[in-house]
């Protein structure tokens, strides 16, 4: 498929997940239709003007913003989207000047800025449709990605005399469209189109159309629901959710639905209240005891959590996630051989399962055996070249095998992996470890440093480096972290 793609972003900002989405799309749609870094430009010529002129030879450009990308300064401490030569506000503004297809993409928990925080060139960049994207769902969301720039470069193609006109969904002849639009079932068809494209806020308002030509259509406000909670605005999720069960009392999926929008607030006697109501209206509901036994596996009611895996998996014995989620649970009770039955009915199932194969990892690890680990996150790693936790765990298994350098290897690709500082302080800490067995106390002072700005209450991160302190003789340093780490709880011996 012929069309070229720009990929635009700070590299203080966002460059490990760039460079994470441009090797998708090169194995995708091929290494020369997509464009990230522009360091041919040679000494001596207007970069500006090399920016437009390879921006205008795109077709699409994806934005990707993380939390410093509306409000990073330049040296003199003034805002860069403020410079009209910046070369971000240069890439995107050439974009929108030639009405090319912008997708914002987000990341690490940022938000779309406000067109009163932009500059003038950019204020429409605000109304376009973003797609989020996260660590834990990284790959779904390149899918939905790649669909979303398919069907643009197939439009494209299929329209050459016109490249920025807009394309419909559905086609209609004159007369129909105008029934069409007091047709609340096609607007339903619209809201559904949309949000197989991940156009989140076109799809909210077609739903909301349907909504307004019929109040008492409970499937509109169960679909507006779920729209909501892929753009995570859980709130007004639940409140679709609950006005579909209004509506409609014997709705199971609206029950199992907003459970699973409590269990992302984690709110767990409200996900398990929710799904009982589904279970009583349909027994055979399988996805209601795989969600309400989350919910028991987040109160730590493990044989509760087993037991609603275990019925989830009789309704359905292909449900590759339960066996996942019952090994887990069995993981909690140190129940190893169980939990690895599990994780490999798991693989069996879908062998391309990167979190069953890093979870009998853990399991294999627990139980010492190193080797079987590393195979398991090898085949991790492998199946999902950007699951961060199959490198943290392979870099843990190397790590008590004395391999530090492997173990630092993976640790540091975990670190450029990770696309949201959840659970990355983790990483930072291991690493320390294996720059401290090593003795290269400063490096590992600098991790535990980073583990520290990310997780202030980690007083083993502290305490670690009071460690890597006192071994380079600096005691008072080293007397202020373990000072510190007591205070956060901790109570081993130095």
């Amino acid at each position: 498929m012929s069309g070229q793609i720009f990929i635009s972003y700070r590299q203080v900002d966002s460059w490990a997940v760039a460079d994470a989405l441009c090797q998708r799309l090169r194995a995708q749609f091929g290494a020369k239709q997509i464009f990230m870094d522009l360091d041919s430009i040679e000494l001596g010529e207007n970069f500006v003007k090399v920016i437009k002129t390879t921006v205008a030879k795109c077709d699409v450009l994806l934005a990707v913003i993380g939390k410093k990308w509306l409000n990073t300064k330049d040296e003199i401490g003034a805002r860069r989207l403020d410079n009209p030569v910046d070369w971000v506000r240069t890439e995107i503004g050439t974009a929108l000047g030639r009405q090319m297809r912008v997708i914002p993409i987000l990341v690490d928990r940022a938000k779309m800025p406000r067109a009163t925080d932009l500059p003038e060139d950019l204020k429409s960049l605000a109304s376009l449709n973003a797609l989020r994207i996260t660590r834990d769902s990284f790959v779904g969301d390149c899918r939905r990605l790649v669909h979303a720039i398919q069907l643009v470069l197939e439009k494209r193609a299929a329209a050459p005399t016109s490249p920025s006109a807009p394309l419909p969904t559905l086609t209609a002849s004159p007369a129909s469209a105008l029934m069409a639009t007091w047709d609340p079932e096609f607007s339903k068809t619209r809201g559904l189109e949309h949000r197989k494209q991940g156009e989140y806020d076109n799809a909210i308002s077609a739903y909301t159309d349907a909504i307004w030509l019929n109040p008492k259509d409970a499937d509109a406000y169960r679909s507006r629901g779920l729209t909501y909670r892929l753009k995570e605005e859980y709130d007004k999720a639940i409140s679709d959710y609950t006005q579909a069960i209004r509506l409609n009392p014997k709705d199971a999926d609206a029950y199992n639905f907003r459970a699973n929008v409590y269990y992302e607030k984690r709110e767990y006697d409200k996900v398990i209240s929710d799904n009982t109501e589904a279970i009583r209206l349909d027994p055979n509901y399988a996805p209601a005891y795989y969600s309400r036994a989350g919910a028991y596996h987040g109160r730590k009611e493990y044989d509760k959590a087993i037991s609603d895996y275990s019925e989830a998996i009789r309704l359905d014995p292909n449900y590759a996630a339960a066996y996942t989620g019952r090994g887990h649970a069995c993981d909690r009770k140190k129940e190893y051989d169980k939990a690895i039955s599990d994780y490999s009915k798991a693989i069996r199932l879908d062998p391309n399962y990167a979190a069953a194969y890093t979870s009998r990892g853990d399991a294999y690890y627990e139980k010492k055996e190193y080797d079987k680990a590393i195979s398991d996150y090898n085949e991790a790693i492998r199946s999902d070249p950007d699951y961060a936790w199959g490198h943290v765990g392979r870099g843990d298994a190397y790590y008590r095998k004395k391999e530090y350098d492997k173990a630092i290897s993976d640790y540091t690709e975990a670190i450029w992996l990770n696309l949201n500082a959840l659970n990355l302080n983790y990483a930072y800490y291991k690493r320390g470890n294996a720059y401290c067995a090593k003795n290269e106390y400063n490096k590992a002072i600098s991790d535990y440093t980073d583990a520290i700005r990310l997780d202030p209450k980690d007083a083993y991160a502290y305490n670690r480096r009071g460690l890597a302190y006192r071994e380079l003789g600096k005691r008072l340093e080293a007397m202020v972290d373990f000072n510190q780490a007591k205070k956060l709880g901790y109570t081993e011996l130095q």
